[in-house]
Order: C-alpha cells, then structure tokens, then sequence
C-alpha cells in the first residue's frame, strides 16, 4: 500500500509542478541562438563579432513574481584582428512580466547574467550581464557587457525555437 501512495504522490508532483512554472521567455526546455557585434577594446582594440546560444533548464519560484530561470549557454567569437575566443557558462534569466508592470514596455524585458569559463584562446574565468527586449515571442535585441575579459559590450538579435 505505501508503494502505491508513493507512486501517487511522485505522478501528482511531476504533474502539478510544470503546471507551477511561470510563464518566462527563458522557461524550461527554450533554446534561443544569438548573434551580436561590438567593440573589443584589448591590445589595440578592434571588433567583437559574436555568435551564442542558450538553453533553459529549471525555473526556481524564489517569490510569485521572481521566477528565476537557470541554464546554460556558450558563446563563439572572433576578437578581430587578433584571435577566436569560446565559452561556456551557466546562466540566470529574469522576466520582468512576472511583476505584472503598468508600463507595458517593460513586460517585453528580460535581464540575465552568466559566470562560466572561457576555455579558448586560454583558460579563464568568464562571465557577462545582459538585457533582452522581446519583440514577440520568438525575436528580440539584446545589449550584453563581458566580465573578466575585454570583450566589452555585444549588441544582437536573438530568436527562440
């Protein structure tokens, strides 16, 4: 009998806790592919073409209208004229809709960060901070700073499968 309530309770928890999820532009299962250009500002300086993508894993309810979204992503790039870079990072995504805002501009705004390391042209730490304007739901522009390197500022246009 206490197998049978144990089966139970783990399908209605695996049911209803899906059903929990806010409704985010970086939920669970969402994969977005970005491409971006900005300024490098190491050794000289130069440009920063830039190439991602991202991949929602969990979402976290810290508060009913702070659903943050936990994931991964990895960023190519080409330092010009010196070098090509690669990263990897694990990321956090909060969806400023989950406020329910007056402005309705700000229902279109997502901000993000992730901390990885970038394993090309050395091994390092990496890390970057961004804001996303969500368009509809598949198309949006994004502003991004790199942290640890001198990467600088990104600005792109991302879509979501």
């Amino acid at each position: 009998m206490k197998k049978i309530i144990l089966v139970f309770v783990t399908a209605l928890v695996l049911g209803v806790v899906p059903s929990m999820a806010a409704e985010t532009y970086s939920e669970p299962g969402s994969v977005t592919a970005q491409l971006g250009i900005g300024p490098y500002w190491g050794y000289g300086g130069g440009a920063n073409l830039q190439a991602g993508i991202d991949g929602g894993l969990a979402q976290i309810p810290i508060a009913p209208t702070f659903p943050l979204d936990l994931g991964v992503s990895a960023r190519v790039g080409l330092f010009t004229p010196q070098w090509l870079y690669a990263s990897v990072f694990g990321t956090a995504h909060y969806s400023w809709k989950a406020l329910n805002p007056r402005w309705d501009w700000v229902n279109h705004l997502e901000t993000y960060i992730g901390l990885g390391i970038q394993f090309l042209p050395g091994l390092s730490l990496a890390g970057y901070l961004g804001t996303d304007y969500h368009f509809d739901s598949h198309w949006a522009i994004y502003l991004e700073a790199s942290a640890f390197d001198y990467g600088g500022t990104v600005i792109g246009a991302s879509y979501k499968f």
